[in-house]
């Protein structure tokens, strides 16, 4: 295909040569890959370089070799355009009947298939075959009927003409709408931007409200479980108070209050700070701080609720001092849970022991008590989260709630 237009482009421009190696090219590809009917294509174009050569012999061998294929396959289109062509070469040769008899021949064939172009053309040999013949007469009635196709090809451009005028505004319009949809498009696009944005912020607002609504539970608890320990001491050294009179037990079971109550004041202070940091979305600042010392604050608070079983807390540290960089409210909390754990199964009389050890990088925290004890079921759902609650050695209620926070600290 490429070839036969490079043919058909360089005949145009005169540049037979050229043009022919192309169509001779083109042909020998059509035979050997294109069905035979493409043939009279190229096969006319050949023909047609023959004629601006004044081949004229040449030409009509090929026209013809062309007109033979378009019959085998009733090419009647290709039929009419190739006679046509041989009829210019037979007005050329000045053999007129020849030419005439192929204009009709093409004539006929044009006018069956409606192709009023090809029948003007074949009108125009024939008027031209008869005026070679000097028959005025014959020639006149064909150039009147070669006018009257030719306005009637006119007619049917001027038609097209405004069909075309008429799909080019229907084109202008339909591209104004187009415009107009995607300028509404890009403005809807910008309100589900907006929306998804704002939806968004919601979304973060609301999983703030639900994380301080779990926060002030947790704080909640956290009061109920841990202050209840120390005001149960409280309220157990009052009624010492209230049943010892001697002086000389009196400054002691004061002293029980005194730790307990300060104890306590210090937890509720903790709690407060730690509910005030969350509300204010500040996250506790690591810091390094000597680890005995917070540990020793924290069994001060222990040993006050253990005293009423009489329970020995000891504190073994092999190393001294031991400094650590994290939370310290955070180990706190760690500390008071499961110290308080240990005493709520502890039983009377025993001992709760606490070891720190110092490897290198590492740093080990044991609490060891001759409590109870815990089942591996039992573990097992404290380590998936789940508050797990049973009474102490001494029917002490608790909410099941220590370790988890411990796990979670």
């Amino acid at each position: 295909m490429v070839y036969n237009n490079l043919c058909a482009a360089n005949s145009d421009s005169r540049d037979l040569d050229n043009a022919e190696s192309f169509g001779t090219i083109a042909l020998e590809l059509y035979e050997k890959y294109m069905p035979e009917p493409m043939h009279s294509m190229v096969l006319n174009n050949l023909a047609a370089i023959a004629y601006m050569r004044e081949d004229y012999a040449k030409a009509e061998s090929i026209y013809l070799r062309s007109l033979r294929l378009a019959e085998h396959y009733q090419d009647n289109g290709m039929m009419a355009t190739t006679l046509s062509n041989i009829a210019i070469i037979y007005l050329d040769t000045e053999d007129y009947d020849k030419a005439i008899a192929c204009a009709e021949k093409a004539q006929k064939i044009a006018h069956e298939i409606g192709d009023i172009r090809t029948e003007k053309i074949a009108y125009s040999r024939m008027k031209d075959g008869w005026h070679g013949k000097r028959d005025f007469a014959q020639a006149y009635l064909a150039q009147s009927l070669e006018l009257e196709l030719k306005r009637e090809i006119n007619e049917k451009n001027s038609l097209l003409a405004i069909a075309q005028a008429e799909a080019q505004h229907l084109q202008h319009r339909l591209e104004d709408q187009l415009k107009k949809a995607h300028k509404q498009n890009a403005e809807l696009e910008h309100s589900n931007r907006v929306i998804t944005k704002s939806t968004r912020e919601l979304e973060t607002k609301n999983n703030l409200l639900t994380a301080t609504n779990l926060l002030m539970n947790r704080i909640v608890s956290i009061i109920a479980h841990d202050v209840r320990g120390p005001v149960a001491s409280i309220a157990e050294a009052a009624k010492l108070i209230r049943q010892e009179c001697n002086a000389t037990g009196r400054q002691e079971i004061i002293e029980s209050l005194y730790e307990s109550a300060s104890a306590t004041d210090a937890l509720i202070n903790e709690l407060l700070h730690l509910a005030n940091r969350y509300k204010s979305g500040i996250e506790e600042e690591a810091e390094v701080f000597e680890l005995n010392e917070t540990f020793r604050q924290g069994l001060e608070l222990a040993r006050a609720s253990a005293k009423p079983k009489g329970i020995k807390i000891v504190l073994h540290s092999d190393t001294d001092p031991i400094p650590v960089c994290m939370g310290r409210n955070r180990l706190s909390l760690i500390i008071r849970n499961l110290m308080a754990n240990a005493i709520k199964f502890s039983n009377p009389d025993s001992e709760i022991n606490l070891y720190l050890h110092k490897n290198d990088n590492l740093l080990s925290i044991a609490i060891c008590d001759q409590g109870m004890g815990m089942s591996r079921e039992q573990i097992d759902e404290i380590l998936a989260g789940k508050a797990y609650s049973r009474m102490g050695t001494q029917q002490e209620k608790g909410f099941g709630i220590g370790l988890v926070f411990v796990l979670e600290a």
